[in-house]
């Protein structure tokens, strides 16, 4: 393999391959990314056996040819480089790697060592604008459970249906779900379950990119094409496995309505719940006083060996008054999945699961349990 590309091209693809790289003693190729020549572009893969990355840049291919080497020694070579042309060569399973006065070889391996990154082939299930799918995914991951003995709730929940997109999120604690049109119809329901770090990587990715995304699915993967506006730009294709197993019907969990109602500033809230995490105790406690009369909400937070705190905000309030309890941190969580200045809170009582969501929007909602009183 022989070839020419700019500097800053490939630390693009570096920095979006090697991100799943870790360090791997069982399979040491896992620390590794596969370099090939592709079409007339250079590719670079990286994979951890649940995700598979590749990314393609602009080169000028003077030979073709592949080869395997440390993800993390060669990233941190060419990060450190000025950006200019770099030429890269195999030889022996080593690469040759120059720049101006700079110049390393890597030890690789054979490219066959590497392990087959799965091509996914089936029908395009859609296609949507990056930014908007990216937005959706950030809005909902807070809320997926990171404990891998429930793998039904390890993972965003995606349910296709009557040209909506509609994303979902459980720990058992809180629950969040989000709901995108888009133009395509389908005829039948289609859904799945993407693993929480496919969704985690495919965030990252898509917070650099400016263009469409093409969802293709088989049976137990799914393939994330993105497709960037700017050609320069690498050309970039996800893998993941998905999870074998039924979401939660959480549908019922929904409150219809609501016996408390609240109406306030998302800003105000935050920074009251801010400082009185500061005084929270090791539940991460913070109690929640709603007086319709006096249209205040009275945040607090009492520890014995740290003292204690209490914020009055003001607040629309329509139904009874409440006093209810929170873990300050899944609060925080859904704020700050909000993007409207106004808020809506409904409340059932201090033991039943209350919603938030932008006071205009009903597209996306986030439910949160009380902590119970003891």
């Amino acid at each position: 393999m022989k070839l020419v590309c700019l500097q800053k091209n490939l630390q693009k693809g570096l920095n979006i391959a090697e991100k799943i790289v870790g360090k791997n003693t069982t399979l040491p190729i896992l620390n590794n990314i596969l370099l090939e020549t592709q079409n007339g572009l250079l590719s670079i893969s990286s994979t951890n056996l649940e995700i598979g990355i590749n990314c393609r840049i602009s080169a000028k291919i003077e030979k073709t040819g592949n080869i395997t080497i440390p993800a993390k020694l060669f990233s941190g070579f060419v990060n450190n480089l000025p950006n200019d042309k770099i030429f890269l060569e195999v030889k022996n399973n080593n690469l040759s790697a120059k720049l101006l006065n700079y110049k390393a070889t890597i030890s690789g391996e054979s490219a066959d060592n590497f392990p087959i990154i799965p091509k996914i082939t089936g029908e395009e299930l859609f296609t949507i604008n990056a930014a908007v799918f990216k937005n959706g995914l950030n809005q909902i991951i807070c809320a997926a459970s990171l404990a891998e003995n429930r793998p039904e709730i390890n993972g965003i929940f995606i349910n296709i249906v009557k040209g909506k997109i509609i994303m979902a999120a459980t720990d058992s604690f809180r629950l969040a779900e989000k709901t995108i049109n888009f133009n395509k119809k389908t005829e039948n329901n289609i859904s799945f379950i993407i693993p929480i770090r496919g969704a985690q990587e495919l965030s990252r990715i898509l917070s650099e990119k400016n263009g469409e995304i093409d969802l293709v699915m088989n049976k137990n993967q799914i393939l994330f094409s993105i497709k960037d506006n700017d050609i320069e730009e690498p050309r970039v294709d996800l893998v993941s496995r998905l999870i074998d197993g039924n979401f939660p019907d959480y549908k019922q969990l929904i409150p219809k309505d609501f016996k408390t109602k609240l109406i306030i500033n998302k800003n105000d809230l935050f920074n009251a719940v801010k400082i009185s995490s500061v005084f929270s105790g090791k539940i991460n406690d913070v109690k929640f006083s709603i007086f319709g009369a006096k249209k205040e909400v009275d945040v607090a937070a009492k520890d014995f060996s740290a003292g204690e705190n209490i914020s009055k905000i003001s607040g629309e309030i329509t139904g009874d008054d409440l006093e209810v309890t929170f873990n300050y941190k899944y609060i925080i969580d859904g704020l700050n999945s909000l993007s409207g200045e106004k808020i809506f809170w409904g409340f059932n009582g201090p033991t039943q699961p209350a919603l938030l969501r932008v006071l205009d929007d009903r597209d996306y909602f986030y439910i949160v349990m009380p902590i119970r009183n003891q």
